[in-house]
């Protein structure tokens, strides 16, 4: 129909009909944006929702993480029974946990079989994880516990992956998830395995003819200290701060994360300091310096203190994660 015509229809229209159809035509594009709108908030709700998800579902892998690799030390050290038993304990409650978490969010997460196969991660699914800890606690065997330890590690990954964390769009939060999800996981396994690594290495040394440690160790022990300095902690650092000081930016100046994540960082940046300090002196030095006790206290209260951290990262990502959708919600409810 051409424009005179449809003028002409609009011509003999009664003009209480063509103020209703203007408004009418007025109300449909608003409609249509409003729709957009509110979906997009809706959107935005659900992105950061699966980010809590993630952290859920995280927690008990966590601990999995904490406990295997101590249970993993303590089988090479001998009349370690009760510290085995108790440590068996502890893993199986935080599998437990993990079945909770599966069953709350498994799917959202995608451990599912189809999510899991589509990624090559078959192999993740919690029962069969469940499965391969019961082999390795009755073969008492050092491999199994690596692979254990390697298949808890690339759960994370995925809880990661699949929860949009490895996305989150705001600096602050985003840098807490960079020391939640990649950084602290990654010092974690790495001071078990020095923990580890340094036993064996102690022992060569006490059986050896001079009593100090052999070169080849001692460079080991010198490219740890390298690593855990420069891939680990410095990492660590920089996202502490960056986070802290992006923190304003977003939705103004939470208190207790300007409060909780500086001091938490610097109890883990004193005992992380002083290992890193051991490991080069046990790797330049001529002489042995330390006794094995002094080496594993100080390892392990610097491991120990890196979950400490974790956990007080998790908690504040929590709540910004919350700050940022009731923000969402207040918006979309002013519409």
């Amino acid at each position: 129909m051409s424009n005179k015509g449809i003028g002409k229809i609009f011509s003999g229209m009664k003009i209480s009909t063509k103020i209703i159809l203007s408004n009418i035509f007025f109300l449909i594009p608003m409609g249509i944006m409003l729709f957009i709108s509110l979906n997009g908030i809706n959107y935005d709700i659900r992105f950061s929702s699966l980010e809590l998800y993630g952290n859920e579902y995280q927690r008990p892998l966590e601990s999995l993480l904490n406990y295997t690799q101590d249970y993993q030390r303590f089988l090479l050290e001998e009349d370690k029974s009760k510290e085995l038993s108790d440590l068996a304990k502890k893993i199986d409650s935080a599998f437990n946990e993990l079945d909770k978490a599966q069953e709350n969010r498994g799917e959202d997460l995608q451990f599912t079989t189809e999510g899991l196969e589509i990624r090559g991660r078959e192999h993740l699914m919690p029962n069969l994880v469940r499965g391969r800890w019961a082999d390795a606690k009755s073969s008492g065997n050092n491999d199994d516990f690596i692979s254990l330890i390697a298949d808890i590690r690339e759960m994370i990954t995925h809880s990661g992956d699949t929860s949009n964390l490895i996305l989150d769009p705001d600096l602050d939060s985003y840098y807490l998830m960079d020391l939640s999800l990649l950084a602290l996981p990654q010092t974690q396994d790495r001071l078990g395995e020095i923990l580890i690594f340094g036993k064996d290495a102690f022992k060569r040394a006490a059986s050896s003819s001079n009593g100090n440690l052999s070169d080849s160790d001692k460079l080991k022990f010198y490219v740890y200290a390298k690593m855990l300095e420069e891939s680990d902690y410095s990492r660590i650092k920089g996202s502490t701060e960056t986070a802290v000081n992006e923190d304003q930016n977003f939705y103004g100046l939470y208190q207790p994360m300007q409060s909780t994540i500086p001091a938490s960082f610097d109890d883990y940046e004193n005992l992380t300091l002083a290992f890193i300090s051991m490991l080069y002196d046990l790797g330049s030095s001529s002489t042995l310096n330390y006794s094995l006790d002094e080496f594993i206290e100080l390892g392990q209260d610097t491991r120990s203190q890196s979950f400490v951290y974790w956990n007080d990262v998790v908690d504040i990502l929590d709540d910004l994660l919350n700050i940022r959708i009731g923000n969402y919600k207040q918006t979309f409810y002013r519409y």
